[in-house]
């Protein structure tokens, strides 16, 4: 699956793939944080979890990375600039704290995402579904 970005500034791309890559590490959960403004407001709507702070969104990633197994975020597309960009991705991971360990599960989303002046997240929403079949 290729990425596009219809956005010429190669720090823009550059800044994504960076947290993108934090992400699928799945064990640094500092390293993630580090891309979020001590004043992030982030929401994930599949999962019901809207307007958490920067606490509330650490406890939540690391809560995530310790649910599953094999996380793997791919870029479909990427779209904006220094402000603000909309990132479609497929995602995997296999689950490991639930009555359904090993299950592969997909994901396909959308992430809107604003930035500081810093290059900071300051705002996030996450909107996605689970998917059945051929995601490539």
């Amino acid at each position: 699956m290729s990425t596009s970005c219809s956005n010429p500034d190669d720090q823009v791309k550059a800044r994504n793939d960076k947290f993108m890559a934090a992400l699928n590490d799945a064990t640094d959960i500092d390293l993630v944080m580090s891309f979020f403004s001590p004043d992030v407001s982030y929401s994930d709507f599949a999962f019901e979890a809207v307007n958490m702070d920067f606490t509330s969104t650490r406890d939540y990633m690391d809560k995530m990375f310790h649910a599953v197994d094999d996380l793997h975020l791919t870029q479909v597309s990427l779209t904006g600039d220094k402000d603000f960009t909309a990132s479609e991705w497929v995602m995997t991971y296999k689950l490991k704290s639930s009555d359904k360990v090993g299950e592969v599960v997909k994901m396909r989303g959308v992430s809107l995402s604003w930035y500081d002046a810093q290059g900071l997240i300051v705002r996030n929403n996450d909107y996605s579904l689970k998917w059945s079949g051929d995601i490539d």
